[in-house]
């Protein structure tokens, strides 16, 4: 069998300037770990490559660091932001209103609401619906900026004291590019709503205003791009009115008071209980493997978010380790360095993530909701000890950072797959790499170039490998250049970008030259 030898080089084009991006949108699916540019057991026995390290955390020392943990496994405890302002005020009588939202100044825009919202407005009604055969209607005025398809406003009712729910209606941004279009007061057909509930009437009953965001897109982390919005915050409610036969029993319009609605934050309920916690390895967490080379020893101080009788991961796990705020002003190159034991296997839904903050303002890089994640998704894989180099340069500018673990849990282990130990974060380094930092090539060994021959041509097309490039002025453009004729004559591939912060470039084949 003939075969053509393919000659190939990779062209690396630098960028002018460095800058972060929010990662706005949705979570892509995950991404089996890459193999550590080093393998070692310990941050301490690594090469320096002439970084001034500026933080470093080995957790021997029970007091060092001031690192926070979060279940956020369950329903997370949260504040309600329902209340009575004067934002943005209906055109009329008065100028309050009932507001969904919060004035944050660690968010990318300071006024709205953010991720993960579950906002309850509720009330109980008695006597206000009538004897039981007449019109019963509820009437309001709203105006609403929440994420199109993604980020809900509803009118549930109950007759049951609240034991049970039926929605009434659903809002959203209306339009269809990105955020939606918000609607305001005046809007012909969405700013007054008259809902029938004459099926409830002679009834008891609970109204409430359910609002739900998800995990991406909101003031948090997004900037106000009129007209598609989020600005001013979720929803806004103004004369609120129960009518039977047209004669208002109940009346609100939000300028004396709450009249008796209940708008309190709730406990969190349902969480696993198993968190980041601090203890030795071989002792307080064990990996359940057989031993390898590059353990560490005995005793050596980790944090792992464990089950503490089983050492592994638990269903429904989902919990965040924050370190303390690093001061990085005027650092021009900026990189992380973890070491740590990884044991995602691919059919126990566990994975892991890593997410920064960066901000001008100390309080701003302590809280999950302030972080990003620079290269949108989860990963997983192992078993194996190593040092992972992270390029950070992409926070700089700023006087603060921090860096955050995530583990979690998306569903009870397939078939005969379990859940192991996942992540046992060893030591963590940030420091400033000094000089022009050179570019770095390593592949992803799990996705390169498949030998394919000549009968396999059309799985060749489809090949791709994903290549991770770093610079400290971050690259611009990345391509792939092939020839086959003895490099006589080149041609050149565009390689992709797999996110914009990311370093991982997926590298097409030169598919001009294998046919």
């Amino acid at each position: 069998m003939n075969r053509t030898t393919v000659a190939a080089a990779i062209v690396v084009v630098l960028a002018a300037t460095t800058s972060a991006a929010s990662s706005g949108g949705r979570e892509r699916e995950g991404s089996r770990v890459p193999l550590p540019p080093v393998t070692a057991s310990s941050v301490a026995d690594s090469r320096d490559d002439g970084v001034l390290w500026i933080y470093v955390e080995d957790f021997e020392d029970p007091y060092a660091g001031d690192w926070t943990t979060y279940d956020l496994s369950g329903t997370a405890a949260q504040d309600n932001h329902w209340h009575i302002d004067t934002i943005r005020p209906k055109n009329g009588p008065g100028d309050h209103s009932w507001w969904c939202g919060k004035y944050d100044g660690c968010w990318v825009q300071e006024r709205g609401y953010g991720n993960n919202w579950y906002q309850l407005l509720s009330r109980h009604f008695a006597s206000v619906t009538g004897t039981g055969t007449e019109t019963v209607e509820i009437e309001f005025d709203q105006r609403f900026a929440m994420e199109k398809d993604y980020d809900y406003g509803y009118v549930d009712i109950s007759d049951d004291g609240g034991g049970s729910w039926v929605t009434l209606a659903t809002y959203v941004n209306t339009g269809t590019q990105g955020a939606g279009t918000p609607v305001d007061w005046d809007d012909l057909s969405l700013g007054h709503i008259v809902l029938d509930i004459s099926s409830y009437s002679g009834d008891d009953i609970d109204v409430r205003f359910r609002f739900e965001s998800d995990g991406a897109f909101s003031s948090a982390d997004q900037p106000n791009v009129p007209p598609y919005s989020v600005t001013d915050g979720a929803w806004q409610l103004d004369n609120i009115e129960i009518q039977v036969d047209d004669a208002a029993t109940f009346s609100d319009d939000c300028e004396g008071g709450d009249t008796g609605w209940d708008n309190e934050a709730f406990p969190g309920a349902g969480q696993t209980g198993v968190v980041w916690r601090r203890g030795r390895y071989g002792i307080d967490f064990w990996t359940g493997r057989p031993p390898m080379c590059a353990d560490p020893a005995v005793g050596k101080y980790m944090m792992a978010a464990v089950d503490p009788t089983t050492s592994k991961m638990v269903d429904q796990e989902y919990t965040w380790l924050v370190s303390p705020p690093v001061y990085i002003a005027g650092v021009e190159q900026l990189t992380l360095e973890w070491a740590a034991w990884i044991d995602f296997p691919l059919r126990s839904n566990d994975g892991f993530d890593i997410w920064k903050a960066a901000s001008d303002d100390i309080d701003c890089v302590g809280n999950p909701s302030d972080f990003i994640d620079e290269c949108p998704g989860y990963w997983y894989g192992g078993p194996m000890w190593g040092i992972w180099d992270d390029d950070s340069s992409g926070f700089i500018g700023n006087d603060w950072f921090a860096v955050a673990w995530w583990v979690y849990n998306d569903g009870p282990p397939e078939g005969s797959a379990d859940h192991m130990g996942g992540l046992f974060l060893d030591d963590v380094k940030i420091g400033v790499p000094s000089g022009d930092a050179t570019t770095t090539f390593s592949l992803d060994t799990w996705s390169s170039f498949n030998d394919w021959f000549d009968h396999e041509i059309a799985d060749a097309l489809l090949d791709t490998a994903m290549l991770r490039v770093s610079d400290g002025q971050d690259v611009d453009e990345l391509y792939l250049m092939a020839s086959n004729d003895g490099g006589d004559s080149w041609e050149s591939y565009t390689c992709l970008r797999e996110d914009p912060l990311a370093d991982w470039w997926k590298t097409p084949p030169p598919h001009n030259q294998m046919t």
